[in-house]
Order: C-alpha cells, then sequence, then structure tokens
C-alpha cells in the first residue's frame, strides 16, 4: 500500500475480516471512493451468523476513519446489516 499511496483514488473490498482500516486510510491519503462489505462471502456448511455484516467494534474504527479523512466523496457500505445502533455510530 505504501508504494502506491498517492495513486489509489477508488478501493472496494467485498470481502473484509481482521483488517484494521485505519491502515487504509493512513496509506492512501487520496482515497475518494470507498465501497466496503464486513464479513465473509461463500460460506456455505461454514455458515455462522457472526460471519456477516458490521461489528459495532469495527462501526466504531470506521467512524474514527471518517472523521480524518477530507477527500473522501463516495462511501457505499453494501451488505453490512447495518441497523440504528451501528448507524448512530457512523
Amino acid at each position: 500500500m505504501k508504494a502506491a499511496s498517492y495513486e489509489v483514488f477508488s478501493l472496494v473490498i467485498t470481502q473484509l475480516q481482521g483488517f484494521n482500516m485505519k491502515t487504509a486510510f493512513t496509506y492512501l491519503p487520496n482515497l475518494t471512493n470507498l465501497t466496503l462489505t464486513f464479513g465473509a462471502k461463500h460460506v456455505g456448511m461454514q455458515y455462522e451468523r457472526p460471519l456477516f455484516g458490521m461489528k459495532m467494534s469495527d462501526a466504531k474504527t470506521f467512524a474514527q476513519c471518517l472523521r480524518t479523512t477530507h477527500q473522501l466523496t463516495y462511501l457505499a457500505l453494501p451488505g453490512n446489516l447495518i441497523d440504528d445502533d451501528l448507524a448512530g455510530i457512523l
């Protein structure tokens, strides 16, 4: 990410687990478009409800990141199971 830090303007992550979003916002200062889906895809028989959607801890970290960025103009959070509590945090 460091090598391409000033060249990345758009980022699409469709399966995010265990990644600290602070890293992306730190190393991608020109990020203007972000599409982000927390959780797993195509789990088949290993389905577990906690594998899907944004968690409270994810929302808190992500909200901190959003406060620090001034370049982001487009944000999509599809499939994150965002309820009233998560929306309040964001």
